[in-house]
């Protein structure tokens, strides 16, 4: 799911403090479904409304037909419901009042994408339910319904993908990214492991990363203890502080394969 969380509402109320401001924990129970107001206005402005403008009101998420913005962690609780039990307890997604198909699919990812991790119980609730309104508008929570796609839980997950679900989305992105890096130059480290093996007799460098061509599996140099397999944590840890299978330590593997 490719979701924008460089921006930040103005207005929202922090997890630590839900239980002092709306008299109850920050829970998550259900996803309530707003409309923004009046036809013709931006997903752009709606976004600037809520990070520039008097800081009264907020959502969780802005969404249109392929554009999906976070600007209140679901973690904290947004200003949206107008309630307080559905402030400290609901995800509020802003959706654009038009609706359209393309409109319709996002939102219902982004309930496909919040299911996998906080219940895939959790229901739709329109924002007229928590007090007196229009909205959403013309939205049809039960087409929102049937255009989501089951994801399976964090439970049913393998490790990899269990520790991925855990970081942001800027964070798996980068992740997979320099994975990808990583298997694009499998054949060719390989064979310089083995170069710096037989030609000084020694294993790759600590921060070196050898991936088999045929498994999933990462390792590397443990000490005395020899090449040891990285959990996943191990593994994002190592990739975050720079280290690739094709520049690290470049100076000995010239001397190994020349």
């Amino acid at each position: 799911m490719n979701i924008d969380e460089t921006l930040t509402a103005k207005g929202y109320t922090p997890a630590q403090h839900v239980p002092e401001i709306f008299g109850q924990s920050r829970i998550i129970e259900s996803i309530t479904i707003h409309h923004w107001g009046l036809t013709g206005q931006t997903h752009d402005g709606v976004n600037n409304f809520f990070i520039n403008g008097p800081g009264s009101t907020s959502a969780h998420y802005v969404v249109s037909a392929g554009r999906v913005n976070c600007l209140v962690a679901p973690e904290d609780a947004a200003w949206h419901a107008g309630n307080a039990h559905g402030n400290a307890t609901s995800i509020g997604i802003e959706c654009r009042p038009e609706a359209s198909d393309g409109d319709y699919q996002t939102v219902a990812d982004l309930v496909s994408w919040l299911r996998s991790r906080y219940g895939a119980d959790l229901p739709l609730i329109p924002h007229r339910y928590w007090q007196a309104t229009a909205c959403p508008g013309v939205w049809d929570l039960d087409r929102i319904n049937r255009l989501t796609t089951p994801i399976a839980p964090a439970g049913d997950l393998t490790e990899q993908d269990s520790y991925l679900s855990s970081l942001s989305d800027q964070d798996q992105q980068n992740i997979y990214h320099a994975q990808g890096r990583i298997d694009a130059g499998v054949a060719e480290l390989i064979t310089v492991a083995r170069a710096i093996a037989a030609k000084l007799g020694a294993p790759l460098p600590t921060t070196t990363l050898v991936k088999g061509s045929d498994q999933p599996a990462v390792y590397a140099w443990d000490g005395g203890n020899g090449y040891r397999e990285l959990d996943y944590p191990e593994f994002v840890a190592l990739i975050q502080t720079g280290a690739t299978l094709r520049t690290v330590d470049q100076a000995v593997i010239d001397k190994a394969v020349n």
